[in-house]
């Protein structure tokens, strides 16, 4: 009979457990998807993309810091917003993928940038 295990400890090298997202996330749920869309929509250089897309970022960092979420969390569900976005227009799969992959990199440094407030 196999036994029941919590499973592997969701602790950080700092020590404290990782906050599960909540079902109430609708709010940066709605962010992630906002700045998805406009990196998805706006010019394709780089520059141009993320002018529009980091506000939105910058705000969806501070409400996943603020509700105790890792910047892992939060990629974890930019991601799953990412997949639930339709994706036609002229964009190939390989520059979707480069939108993505700006926007995650963005994502990172507005999660860790140290802030003046």
């Amino acid at each position: 009979m196999r036994q029941e295990t919590s499973g592997p400890s969701l602790t950080p090298t700092g020590g404290e457990p990782l906050r599960r997202p909540t079902s109430d996330s609708t709010r940066l749920r709605s962010l992630c998807g906002a700045a998805l869309r406009r990196a998805l929509l706006a010019d394709s250089t780089p520059a141009a993309t993320m002018r529009g897309v980091r506000p939105l970022l910058v705000e969806a960092c501070r409400e996943a810091q603020g509700r105790g979420l890792y910047a892992e969390q939060l990629l974890v569900m930019l991601k799953s917003v990412w997949f639930e976005l339709p994706k036609g227009g002229n964009l190939s799969r390989l520059e979707c993928d480069g939108v993505l992959t700006r926007v995650i990199t963005l994502c990172i440094d507005e999660y860790y940038r140290p802030r003046g407030d």
